[in-house]
């Protein structure tokens, strides 16, 4: 016991020690050598190979690597769990896993830490106060340096968050690029660098740890893991009831389905489940590598939980359907912290869970994952601010509900195209820190950021995001300015003032924004006004053209010119006056929009770059295919004729559409919904769900506001031909529109059809709203031998024409 306290109280005392003066090289001489373990550990020979090659980039030096055997004098630096640092009381078994020492000591310097990984972090926290950075996977920030010297204080820290993980969706960009095998080891290693220690599909990270480190793919919506699908033939009883009362199998791993959490039998099966997983991972993998977290959440996608009436009397006597789940959670944490007292088991408080529970609690050893619901918070201003007031409410309430937490946040996705429809200049960067400090202040855990990079039209300084945003989960309290200077200078090189200008522009511009802008639906950028749109892309267009051609940084420069064409191709109408006064035809955005993301997507070298020429050419065909006018509306000018067709139609797999060719069209495809259950179709028939939708009924409006137009089919023509169909009344659009019909099976974002104006209403009203549409099968045409389904292809919006 006295030993402890010696040293305790001896670290303590070293840590309170003053800064000391270091020159590690001067003049292209190296100073000091770097001393490592004779037989190093986790990452320590990584760390003084990092610490030699960044120290000699800085300084043009050469700095020797030497086994503490055969160190000899003073300046040194002492990396890892060196004998020197053991003698200086630094116990690195003692230390947790990712906690670093820098302690100055004489001439000598330790930089020690936590096994595997905390004297990895104590080199770069030092070559980090120097200015030296991991950007990117393809770029540092290595400032050179005649004299090489720091400042160092005694300093024992750990990062604020356990769990650091930016799902930037990269390696499957690059896997589907068949991109060569340097491109991911430099990823790797950037992540590393920059305390990411997570992993994400098709990346095993060379780091995880806490919540991160979890076995099983996928790590989340993970019922299934324990109570497989598989057994649903069997005992249909594991499985969840629906509102009509019929227990239904999930529709796949991970999607669309429950378990029925009051059978006592799912408890055992998932118990069962567990502890052959926990038994699993210790066979195959060393102790320290250990998981201490398992997920078992909820599938995606599913709103209810079971609704069984066992369950639904637990719902009831708990007042909400989170009382069900952890309920169901705290038997399987409470038997399975019996044999592994260390095990945490990590759960979602959203979705169908969402609601704070008043009565059962999560048990000490359960984490509950909450979300900042991407549906309803604007990721682009601070939780602080009012427009975010109920998001916030939702992480308080949680809090007190619950002795551990962890989030799930959303920043601005990308992926697949969906939610980053059309690219458009943003970017969340007025609110991570504020968040990230937020989170702080709730003694949240672990930290999952989804922000996946749009694969051929990047998201504005999307870089800059995954870079300030990794920084700031080890310590939200740096400096984002001086991290946004040091990334704009070695990025951007000598157009970092004309970037640094352009972001500076977007930041300003987005908080300006009067309504709320959430990741899933974004409106208009009001900031984004013709003259502000030409300034900036005359801007980059002019630093582009300053650069030598095969330049990384003029590269880099296109990248972000992509979303500032692509979306003045979208509203080319709006924007089209503006450009023209500076010589410039938006319709010539067509081919260079082209022209750059075929760049961007061979930023790297790859073998296949076009799976991603060819998802880029489908997304791109709403703004780029000139399809034929119907000959109903041949006649109407065109400033008063707006279309849309296939490319503008979302299919939604779970209800059953789909793009399909139709040679019936004059466009050649069509979105088809034929969904396979029966209770989907009919002639005016009432959908499922809570919303009172009915099957033959279709409506064009804006987004939460009124004014829609809608039309519902009492009847529909037999010869499962075409026709145009009009909806009764006029419509002003506003700057975020759908089309939809049949529930939310057929539907269409139509904001791109928003003109800017001064106000004028009139400017946004068309007298006229028309759909293309056929009917097929026996619930829309008797005696029909076709599939069940409603095909639309068109739909249009007229004005100024004689009735």
């Amino acid at each position: 016991m006295m030993k402890k306290i010696f040293v305790s109280a001896g670290l303590v005392l070293s840590m309170l020690a003053s800064a000391a003066q270091f020159t590690f090289a001067e003049k292209g001489k190296a100073s000091y050598g770097i001393v490592l373990p004779d037989k190093p550990e986790g990452f320590e020979q990584r760390a003084a190979d990092d610490l030699k090659t960044y120290l000699g980039r800085m300084s043009g030096a050469d700095f020797k690597i030497v086994p503490e055997s055969k160190a000899a004098g003073d300046k040194l630096i002492y990396v890892g769990k060196t004998a020197f640092a053991a003698k200086h009381n630094i116990a690195s078994d003692k230390l947790s896993p990712e906690e670093w020492v820098i302690r100055p000591e004489g001439n000598n310097l330790i930089l020690a830490g936590g096994y595997p990984i905390g004297s990895f972090y104590a080199v770069w926290q030092v070559l980090n106060k120097l200015g030296c950075y991991s950007l990117t996977w393809d770029q540092d920030a290595v400032p050179k340096y005649d004299k090489l010297t720091v400042e160092l204080k005694p300093e024992q820290k750990k990062p604020a968050f356990n769990g650091r993980l930016i799902w930037d969706g990269f390696p499957g960009v690059i896997f589907r690029a068949k991109a060569d095998p340097s491109v991911l080891k430099a990823y790797k290693l950037y992540k590393l660098r920059n305390g990411i220690n997570g992993r994400q599909r098709r990346d095993d990270a060379l780091w995880m740890f806490s919540a991160h480190n979890i076995s099983h793919i996928p790590q989340f919506h993970s019922f299934s893991h324990y109570v497989s699908p598989k057994l649903f033939e069997k005992h249909p009883e594991y499985f969840a009831m629906n509102a009509q009362g019929k227990r239904y199998k999930p529709k796949s791993f991970s999607l669309e389905g429950c378990i029925c959490m009051s059978n006592p039998e799912v408890v055992r099966v998932t118990l069962d489940s567990l502890r052959k997983m926990i038994q699993k991972d210790r066979a195959a993998l060393p102790k320290d590598q250990w998981p201490t977290v398992y997920d078992i959440s909820t599938l995606d996608n599913s709103p209810n939980l079971c609704l069984c009436p066992e369950c639904k009397k637990i719902m009831d006597e708990e007042g909400c359907q989170t009382g069900l789940l952890l309920r169901y959670i705290n038997q399987v944490a409470s038997e399975i912290r019996k044999e592994y007292p260390e095990i945490i088991i990590r759960t979602f408080g959203y979705s169908a869970s969402a609601t704070p529970p008043t009565k059962t609690l999560p048990a000490d050893n359960v984490l509950i994952q909450l979300t900042d619901k991407f549906t309803e918070s604007d990721p682009f201003r601070p939780l602080s601010h009012p427009i975010n007031a109920r998001r916030l409410d939702y992480f308080h309430k949680w809090r007190k509900a619950a002795k551990r937490l962890s989030v799930w946040d959303y920043w601005n996705l990308a992926g697949s195209g969906t939610y980053f429809n059309p690219p458009r200049p943003s970017t969340v960067l007025n609110a991570v820190q504020s968040d990230l400090k937020f989170f702080r202040s709730l003694n949240v855990t672990d930290l999952f950021m989804e922000c996946s990079r749009c694969p051929y039209a990047p998201q504005s300084f999307i870089d800059l995001t995954y870079f300030i945003g990794a920084q700031l989960m080890m310590d939200p309290d740096r400096d984002q300015e001086k991290l946004t200077d040091i990334y704009f200078k070695y990025y951007y090189g000598p157009a970092a003032a004309d970037m640094r200008k352009v972001f500076e522009t977007i930041k300003a511009g987005m908080m300006k924004q009067k309504n709320r802008q959430t990741t899933a639906v974004v409106s208009h950028w009001s900031y984004l006004t013709p003259e502000t749109m030409c300034k900036m892309y005359l801007t980059l267009k002019k630093a582009s053209e300053k650069l030598p051609k095969k330049s990384v940084y003029r590269a880099r420069v296109d990248a972000e010119r992509i979303v500032f064409v692509w979306y003045a191709l979208s509203k080319r109408e709006s924007y089209r006056k503006a450009f023209k006064a500076h010589g410039i035809n938006v319709d010539d955005f067509v081919a260079e929009t082209r022209t750059l993301v075929k760049a961007y997507i061979r930023r790297f070298p790859c073998r296949s770059p076009q799976w991603h020429d060819k998802f880029f050419e489908e997304q791109f065909k709403v703004i780029s295919l000139n399809l034929p006018r119907p000959e109903k509306f041949k006649d109407v000018p065109a400033e008063n004729f707006r279309m849309i067709a296939y490319p503008n139609f979302r299919p939604v797999g779970h209800l059953g559409s789909s793009k399909v060719d139709d040679p019936d069209s004059i466009t050649g495809k069509a979105l088809k919904s034929a969904h396979k259950d029966p209770i989907y179709h009919g002639v005016n028939k009432r959908l499922p769900g809570k919303h009172r939708f009915y099957t033959t009924q279709f409506s064009w409006g804006n987004h939460k506001a009124p004014g829609a137009v809608r039309l519902t089919l009492k009847e529909v023509p037999q010869d499962e031909k075409y026709h145009w169909y009009r909806i009764p009344g006029k419509l002003e659009l506003r700057s975020l529109s759908y089309f939809w019909g049949q529930g939310w099976a057929i539907q269409a974002n139509t904001s791109h059809l928003y003109t800017l104006t001064d106000g004028n209403p009139l400017d946004n009203t068309w007298d006229e709203i028309w759909f293309s549409a056929k009917f097929t099968g026996p619930a829309y045409v008797k005696g029909s031998t076709k599939e069940n389904a409603i095909w639309v292809d068109m739909a249009v919006l007229v004005r100024g024409r004689e009735k």
